[in-house]
């Protein structure tokens, strides 16, 4: 009876009612669709990012992070692969030799970085190796004869270099000797951010070895998870296995501007959440208010009659639930076909913003993804609010009196 009378009572005013069920139900479309654009962007950017440098983690000696230099390079094994691999959530892995060096081409000089990889295992940790544009990726196993290398677009470009080119790299081995060594170029790669295209270069790492002075070497072992959510406590694991003087460290201590800045845009899309619920709760107060006050004398004839206040409290109340419910249901179908929608099918970016997102390393695409936990939680929170903003009109009721009811005009 109390459900059938609050819904009798709702849309005695229609105008009223299609007023709060647009506005909880645009709050509800907007706030899914928000929260799911930003999650679903987060992660594919942190999936981008992730295969274009770190890897969802990195294992490295203790002092690398702080002194990036072959002094804190250590030496690893097959066995040691694959007892690493080997713990829970850990996907590939493979170990990367980083050489800082002076590359000599066309006539000048510029400082680059050079990868030392293995060309097969790097495939599974990087997406470098699937973005060739020329030429061809490193081979599974060097050349007898000479140091292939795969540079970046924008290096070709600025210093008019194509496949089969040679480059001089000059640079200090292990010991602070110089080394010096000529490269053939067997690829380019292009992803779209200039910076890395321009100074980053892969070889094998059996020719950054030589290179470098050292055996067996590395200055990193960059692996991949099943979940990156779970890259802290994989880390963690995998520490655990490691000497001490090596360390496993998530892409979240790599890359802590990166997760600071997630972290900001997480913000003002919180803030954008709450001014969305302010126009739930006014909508809702606005709408219990006028419709408890029309009622006054109404509800006065009923306390007179024997009526109880906590049964005209529950009326009310019910009918604070039935317009929010019904309104989050509105906005719920859409928001979710809309996510469901764009996370099927990325919104390519313009031209000119396309190209500022990929130049700092971002995907020129808006994703997005249907998140249950963030629907669900919205959802709920949206409803506490309309209960929380009925709060006045609601106290009125149970404190109301039957002859101040009925007097009332």
């Amino acid at each position: 009876q109390i459900g059938t009378l609050a819904i009798r009572s709702l849309f005695r005013n229609k105008r009223r009612a299609v007023v709060t069920l647009i506005a909880v139900a645009f709050a509800t479309l907007m706030g899914i669709v928000l929260r799911g654009i930003q999650i679903g962007t987060y992660e594919a950017n942190i999936r981008q990012a992730l295969l274009l440098s770190t890897g969802a983690g990195q294992i490295q000696d203790t002092g690398y992070l702080s002194v990036p230099s072959l002094s804190n390079s250590f030496a690893y094994s097959t066995h040691m692969l694959s007892r690493l691999s080997a713990v829970d959530g850990v996907k590939n892995i493979a170990p990367t030799l980083t050489i800082a060096a002076l590359s000599s081409a066309s006539g000048t000089a510029k400082p680059v970085v050079l990868q030392g990889v293995d060309a097969t295992k790097e495939q599974r940790v990087s997406l470098v190796p699937d973005k060739i544009v020329e030429g061809t990726w490193l081979a599974p196993e060097p050349s007898n004869t000479d140091f292939a290398v795969v540079i970046g677009k924008e290096y070709a470009r600025r210093h008019n270099t194509v496949v089969g080119d040679t480059i001089v790299l000059i640079g200090s081995d292990r010991y602070g000797a110089m080394s010096n060594e000529f490269f053939v170029v067997c690829g380019i790669y292009g992803l779209g951010v200039k910076q890395m295209e321009a100074t980053t270069m892969y070889t094998h790492i059996q020719s950054a070895e030589w290179f470098a002075s050292v055996d067996s070497a590395c200055t990193m072992l960059k692996y991949t998870v099943e979940d990156v959510a779970e890259a802290q406590t994989i880390a963690t694991a995998l520490s655990q296995q490691l000497d001490s003087e090596l360390i496993s460290r998530p892409w979240t201590e790599l890359m802590p501007e990166m997760q600071q800045q997630i972290e900001m845009d997480d913000i003002s899309g919180l803030v954008m959440v709450g001014v969305l619920l302010l126009l739930v709760v006014l909508g809702v107060a606005n709408t219990v208010y006028m419709s408890v006050v029309e009622r006054f004398r109404e509800f006065g004839i009923m306390l007179a009659i024997g009526t109880r206040n906590v049964i005209l409290l529950r009326l009310v109340l019910t009918e604070v639930g039935i317009a929010t419910c019904l309104g989050i249901i509105i906005g719920l179908v859409p928001g979710v076909a809309i996510n469901a929608w764009i996370q099927d099918n990325p919104i390519e970016l313009s031209s000119e913003l396309g190209d500022l997102y990929a130049e700092y390393g971002f995907l020129p695409q808006i994703h997005s993804v249907v998140d249950i936990e963030s629907i669900l939680a919205l959802c709920t929170v949206i409803l506490i609010s309309s209960v929380v903003s009925a709060a006045l009109p609601l106290w009125r009721v149970y404190t109301l009196e039957p002859l101040k009811g009925i007097r009332h005009t």
